[in-house]
This record gives C-alpha cells, sequence and structure tokens, in this order.
C-alpha cells in the first residue's frame, strides 16, 4: 500500500509499507516532481517492497522514523524513552541526512566522541537496536555499530556505612517524618524504584514479595508508571525483621489516620506513598526526608540512597552470609555479579577465613 501527501515545498513524501505486526516494512521517500510522476514512482517502491530490496536514498532519519514508530508498541515505556532519548539528542542531527546503508562506523564514533562513557554506552545500545531492525527489514547488510570503539565506563564508588554508622542512622530514622522508608532500604537491600512501588498487599507472611518497580516517565508531560520485573531472579520474597514488622504496623496505622482526614487520597495500596497517595519521586525522597536525616547522622552528601542497598550487601558479606544468599535478596542476575560489585569486601571475608582456618589446624595439633 502506498500514500502520496504534497508537501510546503512543492514535493511529495511517498510512504509504502508491506506485511502486518513486527514484520510489516516502511519505506519514505521525498520526491521531487509532478504527481504524475510520483505515483509511478510509489508503484516503483512498492515492487521493491514486494521483492525485499530497498530504495538506496533512504536516509537515516526516515529509517528512525519507521522504526521508532513500529517499536514503540512493543516495548516497555522505559526502554522506548531511552531509545528514542538517546538518538534524538545524541545522534540525530549528525546523522538524519546520510543514506541509512551508506552510515559508517567513523560516522557513529563521531557522535560517541562528544559524549561520557554511559552515555556512550545507552547511544550505542538504542543505534544497535535500530540498525538490527534496519537489518531484519531490508534497509541495510550490516549494522555498523558493530565497528565501533567503545570506552571502558569507570567503575562506581560505592559508599557503605559501617555497622555503628548503620545503627546511628536507624536510631535516627525512628525520630524522623517517613524514616521508617530508609531502614527498611537498608534491611531488605532493595532498590529505590523497587521499595516505592511496594504496595501492602506485598506483605505476606512476613515477607516482601518484590514483583514490580515505578518508574517516572522522562518525556515531556512526566508522570509515573509501574513496571512489572520479569526475570525470576529480579521476582523475589524477602523475609522481615519481627522488629520492622513491629514499626510497619505502627506506620499503617499512621497512615490510615492521615488517609481519614486528607481531602484527596489516590488509593493505590502503596506502603510509601506521598501526602496525598501517590509515588514519592525520588529528588523529593532525597530532598525532604533523607537529607535531613544524613544531617542529623552527621554523614557526607556522598551517602545515598543506593548506599543503603550496598550497606545492606557489605555487612551481611561480612557477617559471614553466603553470596548467593547475598545476590538472592538484592536480586541479582549472578552471583559472580555481587562478588564482582562488593569485591572490596573480600580481603576482609579471606582475612576471617585464614583466621578460622588456623584455628581449625590448632586444634588438631593439640589433639595429635
Amino acid at each position: 500500500m502506498a500514500s502520496i501527501t504534497r508537501k510546503s515545498d512543492g514535493k511529495y513524501l511517498i510512504r509504502v509499507s508491506r506485511g502486518t505486526g513486527d514484520r510489516r516494512r516502511w519505506i519514505n521517500e521525498t520526491f521531487a516532481g509532478t504527481l504524475k510522476e510520483a505515483k509511478a514512482r510509489a508503484r516503483e517502491l512498492e515492487s521493491q517492497a514486494d521483492t525485499g530490496t530497498f530504495p538506496t536514498n533512504a536516509t537515516f532519519k526516515q529509517a528512525f522514523d519507521a522504526w521508532i514508530d513500529a517499536v514503540k508498541t512493543r516495548i516497555s515505556t522505559g526502554t522506548f524513552e531511552h531509545y528514542d532519548g538517546a538518538i534524538r539528542r545524541n545522534a540525530l542531527e549528525t546523522l538524519k541526512d546520510i543514506r541509512i546503508n551508506d552510515v559508517r562506523p567513523i560516522d557513529i564514533q563521531h557522535c560517541y566522541g562528544r559524549l561520557t562513557p554511559s552515555n556512550t554506552r545507552h547511544l550505542h545500545s538504542a543505534l544497535r537496536a535500530m540498525f538490527n531492525w534496519s537489518m531484519r527489514h531490508g534497509l541495510i547488510a550490516n549494522n555498523p555499530c558493530l565497528k565501533v570503539d567503545l570506552p571502558r565506563v569507570p567503575r562506581p564508588n560505592i559508599v557503605t556505612l559501617d555497622a555503628a554508622e548503620a545503627n546511628r542512622l536507624v536510631a535516627v530514622c525512628a525520630e524522623k517524618p517517613n524514616g521508617i522508608i530508609f531502614e527498611f532500604a537498608m534491611e531488605t537491600g532493595m532498590r529505590p524504584e523497587e521499595y516505592l512501588a511496594l504496595r501492602w498487599s506485598d506483605i505476606v507472611g512476613g515477607e516482601a514479595v518484590v514483583t514490580r518497580a515505578m518508574r517516572f516517565k522522562a518525556s515531556k508531560g512526566g508522570g509515573y508508571y509501574f513496571k512489572e520485573l520479569k526475570t525470576g531472579r529480579s521476582r523475589r520474597r524477602i523475609p522481615l525483621s519481627p522488629g520492622l514488622q513491629k514499626r510497619l504496623a505502627a506506620h499503617r496505622t499512621a497512615q490510615l489516620k492521615h488517609r481519614i482526614k486528607s481531602k484527596v487520597w489516590d488509593d493505590l495500596d502503596l506502603i510509601f506513598p506521598n501526602k496525598i497517595g501517590r509515588p514519592i519521586s525520588l529528588t523529593n525522597l532525597r530532598r525532604r526526608y533523607f537529607a535531613p536525616i544524613l544531617e542529623k547522622c552527621e554523614f557526607g552528601k556522598h551517602v545515598t540512597l543506593y548506599s543503603l542497598r550496598h550497606t545492606c550487601a557489605t555487612l551481611l558479606m561480612m557477617a559471614g552470609q553466603n553470596p548467593k544468599t547475598v545476590a538472592e535478596r538484592l536480586g541479582h542476575a549472578s552471583v559472580a555479579m555481587t562478588l564482582d560489585t562488593y569485591s572490596h569486601v573480600l580481603p576482609h571475608m579471606q582475612a576471617d577465613a585464614t583466621e578460622a582456618l588456623a584455628a581449625i589446624m590448632r586444634k588438631s595439633d593439640r589433639r595429635s
């Protein structure tokens, strides 16, 4: 099927499609000439679509528009915003007029050269997905992303609290509004996006059942949505200590009293909502509630929300817990990931292991 639209500059936009669903192929071409000639060109493009060939003058922008339109209903909102935003901000202006089958690795490398290592990786994942789609739909023969050089992303500096600092934080949390959020975060090791999405119905038999995460939209207009966790390791059950269960019960009672008095309340069943029942944004969580606690504890600003998750993992490993147990609690994809992330703990564990082994050997010597 072909459509012909006259543009403001007198040229014609020809759009040809074949197939349905994820097999649908689009060819877009701007044509200069008469309407009769544009119709003839449309028939040529239809023939090319039928035979699996493609127009050599399709631009990067035309391919991008076709790709983003095709995938937006088949991927998550977060992934769509990541793909669309990364390419529009960092590649579209540079590559838009280059024919899609003429884009070279050096052209892509030029886009990467202006970005931080982390943003380069984000753009690379988006471009790789776009070019893979273009290959599957016959627009290009090879993916130019496979021949570019990627920078090494520096290992993030992991900040944790020691046992004394963790106890101090818990004590201050008991005095501050919504302080239970941070005690809960440190005991469970959940990500902020996970505990902010947690519902009262997710507390079952003294365990927190993690099945989803909260996301705030990056697109214009904002808003939030909940994303279901897909992998078996990310969907998990975390036992809660008796003390934390007791404080959660008191938190729920206070929440119900506030809800009765509130004129506006969105009943989302959230354990840690804002004042009208909706999810707390990470910015507000840090600024309104976490920052005063850090100040009272006399901790520096280098302590972040994720420091609580890292503290949970570090204290468990230093207490001798099996790394597999820690990995399951955190929802890591593998034990190797846990060990790699918290490798700073391993020297202490090895020292403890050496001391334990030496004690065993001394007992053996005394028996002999």
